[in-house]
């Protein structure tokens, strides 16, 4: 609000009510309403538009609102492979951001040469035969520890590793079925 023959405006007046308002510019906002006829009548209309809603009833749901809105949204029966396919590239895009990621790290820590993909070798390749590289010195590293921290007994603490593995990736299986199958029913 400014001096003179200008009003309040309807956000100035609304804020007022809301309880919003800076000190500075509320006492300047109640010093005009108390001057100011037109002001101070939209400022009580508010109030009582204000009051009114207060005092309207709040609609309950029914517990069952949620099924029937998800039955209306969602197709019946089994979802269509194109209905799958969008659901899920939140989950290839998280691939390609992860894969990305990846790629920075091993240009900035060496691990890929960028000279390798100047000098004709392609960017894909690079960083595939990197992330080789990167897998074979991880199970390299997993096999050292586990030769390093328990009992080697003729080759079994590399059986162990692969049980492991194989186990860990069994356990990601049945997490992402169980999701998978929940979501497509």
């Amino acid at each position: 609000m400014t001096e003179g023959p200008v009003h309040c405006t309807n956000e100035q007046l609304q804020t007022l009510l809301d309880g919003r308002l800076a000190a500075g510019e509320k006492e300047r906002v109640q010093s005009h309403l108390r001057q100011c006829a037109p002001c101070a009548a939209g400022y009580t209309r508010l109030e009582r538009l204000d009051a009114g809603l207060r005092r309207l009833p709040l609609a309950e749901a029914g517990a069952e609102l949620t099924g029937r809105v998800m039955q209306g949204v969602m197709p019946p029966g089994h979802l269509s492979l194109a209905f799958r396919i969008v659901e899920n590239l939140a989950y290839l895009f998280a691939a390609l951001i992860v894969t990305g990621i990846m790629a920075v790290v091993f240009v900035v820590t060496g691990v890929i040469d960028s000279g390798q993909v100047t000098e004709g070798q392609g960017l894909v390749s690079t960083y595939a035969g990197a992330v080789s590289d990167w897998l074979v010195q991880a199970m390299h590293g997993g096999t050292v520890w586990l030769e390093r921290y328990l009992p080697s007994t003729a080759g079994k603490n590399t059986l162990v590793f692969g049980i492991a593995v194989l186990v860990g990736l069994g356990l990601l299986d049945r997490l992402l079925h169980r999701r998978f199958v929940h979501r497509a029913r």
